[in-house]
């Protein structure tokens, strides 16, 4: 899966940037609305930084989604019920994640 983000920077050039997102055989819930919020937390702790503010979005959203995965995959497989985002279980990964996505800069 491919992610695009892009923004206008203050002297008029923009700034586009690229990811590579690895993809789950399943489908989750809520996830637009996590990815909103940890955008809207991370473009205000990181000073407007588009690239630095996805990079820890995205690897955050990898690491709450993995840990859903695993936890249904270990309680009875994928369904409504062990599907829900295990955001208490990954607290330490929104406060402070590990990056493991970093994209690719395009400024013109």
């Amino acid at each position: 899966m491919i992610a695009l983000g892009s923004k206008r920077t203050s002297d008029g050039t923009s700034q586009r940037v690229r990811y590579r997102i690895d993809k789950f055989p399943v489908s989750f819930v809520g996830t637009g609305d996590l990815f909103a919020a940890l955008l809207m937390a991370w473009l205000d702790r990181a000073d407007n930084d588009l690239k630095k503010s996805l990079d820890n979005v995205i690897s955050t959203m990898q690491a709450v989604l993995k840990r859903t995965y695993q936890y249904a995959k270990l309680n009875g497989g994928p369904s409504p019920a062990t599907l829900e985002l295990k955001l208490i279980q990954s607290k330490s990964d929104i406060e402070e994640p590990v990056v493991t996505s970093t994209g690719n800069v395009i400024v013109n």
